[in-house]
């Protein structure tokens, strides 16, 4: 007998037989907990689904890697937003964010800032809960020069994070440039980019997307009675 159908059982059970008030709550928390961990269950599948549907198409045109649940944790270095604030990634928990390391001295960084602008005004258009942010590792650099240089192309205070203090480069030792990383609501990095990237191409874009729409699904069915 299927466990939800023994549960709902036992709680009609309880209720024919006037067993007590507390035996029958018992019986009903034991059935939510069976609830939530089906639901829980169902969109771990789910996420299993999208990122092999994608992960083939995206793998054509750029190199990537992806990561497990809980496998690989971003460091809670600090680095400074386009204000000068020290934020650190669990500044955005709850939340993904999506993580491009530049300098300007990289002519493939600056080359794809323009379409990694591009999906954050489309993300922020889908209302997706994602965080743009491209992070300058310029070590002679200051905010008043990045200010300057991204004027010149034309791009927006997005690019204007900065690790002056190279506290999040010495906390995870970059192999290239550039290099992006999508990091989870829970600080833990999804996927890591390697290389220019055609943020605008539809493979990506969906891969990245399904990832967001799952995550707010996910959150509706854990919240939901």
């Amino acid at each position: 007998m299927p466990f939800w159908t023994f549960a709902v059982r036992s709680i009609v059970e309880a209720m024919a037989h006037k067993k007590s008030k507390q035996a029958i709550l018992i019986s009903v928390f034991v059935l939510i907990m069976f609830l939530i961990l089906v639901k829980v269950l169902v969109g771990n599948h789910v996420q299993d689904m999208t990122d092999k549907r994608y992960e083939y198409a995206v793998s054509q045109f750029i190199d990537f890697r992806s990561y497990g649940p809980q496998e690989n944790k971003f460091p809670s270095a600090a680095f400074f937003d386009p204000e000068g604030k020290k934020v650190t990634i669990e500044t955005y928990k709850g939340g993904y964010v999506l993580l491009n390391f530049w300098a300007t001295w990289c002519p493939a960084c600056v080359k794809e800032l323009p379409s990694l602008q591009k999906l954050s005004r489309t993300f922020a258009e889908k209302k997706y809960p994602v965080k743009v942010i491209a992070l300058s590792l310029d070590r002679e650099k200051t905010g008043a020069d990045l200010v300057d240089f991204l004027i010149k192309y034309d791009i927006e205070p997005f690019a204007l994070y900065h690790d002056r203090e190279k506290t999040v480069s010495l906390s995870y030792p970059i192999g290239g440039m550039p290099t992006t990383f999508l990091v989870d609501p829970n600080g833990y990095i999804r996927y890591e980019f390697l290389g220019e990237a055609d943020w605008m191409n539809y493979a990506l874009i969906d891969m990245l997307s399904e990832n967001f729409e799952n995550y707010a699904t996910q959150q509706k069915l854990q919240n939901s009675p």
